[in-house]
């Protein structure tokens, strides 16, 4: 299939020589490979403005680093943030950034998540320490200034793989907190299905149509990351388009998807399974993208239509009404 990618991707491209980015090999030199990029980046990636706060602190094994807005005089929302890198590559100085500059226009505490990483680290630990971070800002939400009723999941990638299987398993009551504990779902170009699924919707296409000579991730990169982390294509718990039952519980869902990625369809079916199932969705789409364009910092769309697009998802999902019956639903309809 011919593609189309904007100018300003291509001018990416040029600046490396005209060699396509994409990661390949084993987990290992994917890390070496996602962080040489990064390093030709670095200097590119402006500061995190100076009103907000950066504080590290520690859950269980799991390092957190909290973005503090300014004061505001009220409780604030709270979103707990996954980083990408298909459960094998850690978070990156872009991380930081976004989380800083998102808790500066949102006016949100954002708290980021180092879970443990593959192939050291199996499933489902990717998922527990992902469960544990989101227990740890509930727990904490009024010391941190945050309003409890407003704390919502977050992330990229892998990252939105994540955010959408804790708010899973929270609105199941398989975690100890109140099934509303929370309030939304912010996923990005998310992992929904496995790239080796037996079965696959057949309004799923993104897959294959993006299969090779893709920049970022192609088909072969997913299935190593899958791999690495010891995902089966039939598990629930890390691909929620699987579990069709539970979609009727999910919190309001802001997604984003990009046209030239192997994941968009995990995106754009996911939309159409919640509206399906009674959920509130939003959806942005980027054309002549690729998969997280948003983590190259030189690109004018990054912190020009992504990041107006992210503030307003955020500020979407926060502002909708809260569900307290959720659990009851799911009772008397199970």
């Amino acid at each position: 299939m011919a593609r189309k990618y904007s100018d300003t991707w291509l001018e990416f491209e040029k600046s490396l020589g005209g060699v396509r980015p994409v990661l390949s090999g084993t987990p290992e030199e994917m890390r070496a490979q996602y962080r040489a990029l990064g390093d030709a980046l670095q200097q590119s990636w402006p500061a995190i403005p100076e009103n907000v706060v950066v504080v590290d602190d520690k859950v269980s094994q799991i390092k957190l680093r909290i973005f503090m807005p300014p004061p505001s005089g009220q409780p604030v929302p709270l979103g707990v943030y996954y980083h990408g890198g298909g459960l094998v590559i850690g978070p990156s100085k872009g991380d930081d950034v976004v989380c800083g500059t998102l808790a500066h226009t949102t006016g949100s505490i954002i708290v980021s998540v180092c879970y443990r990483l593959s192939p050291e680290h199996k499933s489902p630990v990717h998922l527990h320490d992902a469960i544990e971070a989101f227990k740890w800002a509930f727990d904490n939400a009024a010391r941190l200034g945050a309003d409890a009723t407003k704390l919502f999941t977050f992330g990229s990638s892998s990252g939105g793989m994540l955010a959408l299987a804790a708010a899973r398993q929270i609105r199941l009551s398989r975690t100890g907190l109140p099934t509303h504990a929370v309030k939304g779902v912010i996923a990005l170009c998310p992992v929904t299905t496995h790239p080796e699924a037996v079965f696959r919707p057949p309004e799923h296409r993104s897959l294959e149509e993006n299969a090779t000579d893709i920049p970022l991730v192609d088909k072969a990169a997913l299935i190593t990351f899958s791999n690495a982390a010891g995902l089966h294509p039939t598990d629930l718990d890390y691909f929620t388009l699987l579990d069709r039952e539970s979609h009727k519980l999910f919190p309001p869902t802001y997604i984003a998807t990009c046209e030239f990625d192997p994941l968009r369809d995990d995106g754009v079916v996911l939309e159409e399974y919640l509206k399906l199932a009674g959920v509130p969705v939003k959806r942005d789409h980027y054309h002549n993208m690729p998969h997280v364009f948003f983590n190259v910092p030189t690109l004018p769309e990054t912190f020009g239509i992504f990041m107006k697009n992210t503030i307003q998802g955020i500020e979407w999902v926060v502002s909708q009404p809260r569900d307290l019956t959720v659990s009851y639903k799911f009772l008397s309809n199970a």
